[in-house]
C-alpha cells in the first residue's frame, strides 16, 4: 500500500464519527493551550520583571548607614569614593517630603537633594530644560527640576520653565522637566511627584548635612564594587562595619526563583492535561480497533502487511494531534490574552512555544496510538473477518 492510500484510509476512519473525533481533539487542545499560555506568561513575566528592575539599575548599588551603629553618611564620604573608584559614577542624596507651592496651587512632593551625577546614576530622561551643573552646585543655587507629575500638579498650563515655586517658604527656580519614574513610595505616601535640587542648596536652606544614601553605578561586577566600597570605608575611617551596601542582584535572583516555581507548577498542570488528552486518544483508537476488526481483516486478506495496519493507526493519532494542535493554539492565544488582562502586563507568545506544543502533542499522540496500532497489526485475517 502507498502512503497516500494509508493517509486517505486514516482520514476517512477519523471522520466516520465526527463528534467523537472532535471531542478527542478538544481533549488534546486543552493541554496544548495550557502549555502555550504557561510559556507565554512565563516569558512575558521575566521580560517585564527585567524591564522594571532595569529602571533602577542592575549594576547600581546603594550605600546606607546602619541605624544600629548610629553612623551617618556625608558628602565627604561620597567625594572620597568618587576619587577612589575611577570609572564609577557616585551620587550622594538626601530624600525628604515637602509641600511645594506655585501661586495658588500646592502639591506634596518627594524632594531629592543630589548632585549632577544623579542624572547618570538613575538614567533620568530630561524632557525640557536642563539639569543643574557643577557651577550651580558650587554656588548653592536654589534651582529645581520637576518630574512630569509634579509639573502638571503645580503648573497645569505647562509653562513651568523659569517659574518660581516655594518649599517651606524658600523660593526655587524651575529649570527642567524630567520623565516620570514610577516609585512604590510615591504611591504609598500619596505624593504628587518627584523633584531634584542641588544638595548644596538644600544643606544651606534647611541645615541638613547628613545623607540618606550614596548611589554608585560601576562598570564592573556588583561583588567587586561592594568589596571596594567596604574597603574604602574601612581604610578611610575604620567604618567598614557601619555601612550596608545593597544591590538588586539578590532581589532579582529571588524573584526569578519564585517565577520559575510558579511556571513549573503551571507546567505540571498543563502536562497532566496533555496526559489526559493522550489517554483519550488511546481509548478512542482501542475502541476503533475493536469496531473495525472486519475492515482490518479485509485489508490483510487483500495483501496489507502488519506495518501498513500499524502505520494507519499511527497516522490517525497524528491527525488527532494536528487537529488538537490547531484548536490548542487558538485556545492558548485566548488564554494568553486573558492572562494579560488579569496580570496587567503585555503578553506575547514566543515562536518556540508553538513548535514545542505541536511537537509535544504529536509525541503524546504517537505514543498513545502505539498500543492500539500494535494490537491492530497483530490481528489474524481469518479471526478478524469472523469477528
Amino acid at each position: 500500500m502507498r502512503m497516500g492510500d494509508l493517509f486517505r484510509f486514516s482520514l476517512r476512519s477519523v471522520f466516520v464519527s465526527p463528534l467523537r473525533s472532535l471531542l478527542t481533539m478538544l481533549g488534546l487542545s486543552v493541554g496544548i493551550g495550557a502549555i502555550i499560555a504557561v510559556v507565554a506568561l512565563g516569558a512575558s513575566g521575566r521580560s517585564e520583571m527585567d524591564r522594571q528592575l532595569s529602571r533602577f539599575g542592575i549594576n547600581r548599588l546603594w550605600i546606607t548607614a546602619k541605624v544600629s551603629t548610629g553612623a551617618s553618611l556625608s558628602s565627604e564620604d561620597a567625594a572620597y569614593l568618587a576619587n577612589l573608584m575611577r570609572g564609577a559614577v557616585v551620587s550622594p542624596s538626601r530624600t525628604t517630603t515637602h509641600t511645594a507651592a506655585a501661586g495658588e496651587r500646592s502639591a506634596q512632593i518627594e524632594l531629592v537633594g543630589c548632585t549632577r551625577s544623579m542624572r547618570d546614576v538613575e538614567e533620568i530622561v530630561l524632557l525640557r530644560g536642563r539639569f543643574f551643573g557643577e557651577t550651580d552646585e558650587q554656588d548653592g543655587a536654589r534651582l529645581i527640576v520637576l518630574d512630569e507629575n509634579a509639573a502638571a500638579a503645580l503648573f497645569p498650563r505647562g509653562d513651568s520653565l523659569g517659574k518660581k515655586l516655594t518649599l517651606d517658604g524658600l523660593g526655587f527656580t524651575v529649570i527642567g522637566i524630567t520623565q516620570e519614574k514610577s516609585s512604590p513610595f510615591l504611591a504609598a505616601a500619596e505624593l504628587q511627584g518627584r523633584c531634584y535640587a542641588p544638595l548644596s542648596a538644600l544643606e544651606r536652606a534647611f541645615g541638613e548635612a547628613s545623607l540618606d544614601e550614596i548611589s554608585v553605578r560601576a562598570p564592573y561586577s556588583s561583588q567587586r564594587t561592594r568589596a571596594l566600597i567596604l574597603s574604602a570605608f574601612e581604610q578611610r575611617s575604620g567604618r567598614g562595619g557601619t555601612v550596608a551596601v545593597t544591590s538588586l542582584e539578590e532581589e532579582i535572583a529571588t524573584a526569578q526563583r519564585i517565577l520559575n516555581v510558579f511556571v513549573l507548577v503551571l507546567a505540571g498542570v498543563a502536562g497532566i492535561c496533555m496526559l489526559t488528552g493522550g489517554i483519550g486518544v488511546m481509548n478512542i483508537l482501542l475502541v476503533s480497533v475493536r469496531e473495525r476488526r472486519r475492515e482490518i481483516g479485509v485489508l490483510k486478506a487483500l495483501g496489507a502487511r502488519n506495518a501498513h495496519v500499524c502505520a494507519q493507526f499511527l497516522i490517525e493519532g497524528l491527525i488527532f494531534a494536528m487537529g488538537g494542535s490547531l484548536a490548542g493554539i487558538l485556545l492558548g492565544l485566548a488564554l494568553s490574552r486573558l492572562g494579560s488582562v488579569i496580570v496587567g502586563i503585555p503578553v506575547s507568545v514566543p515562536g518556540y512555544a508553538y513548535a514545542m506544543a505541536v511537537g509535544l502533542t504529536c509525541t503524546v499522540a504517537l505514543l498513545s496510538a502505539l498500543l492500539p496500532a500494535v494490537r491492530a497489526a497483530r490481528l489474524r485475517p481469518v479471526e478478524a473477518l469472523l469477528a
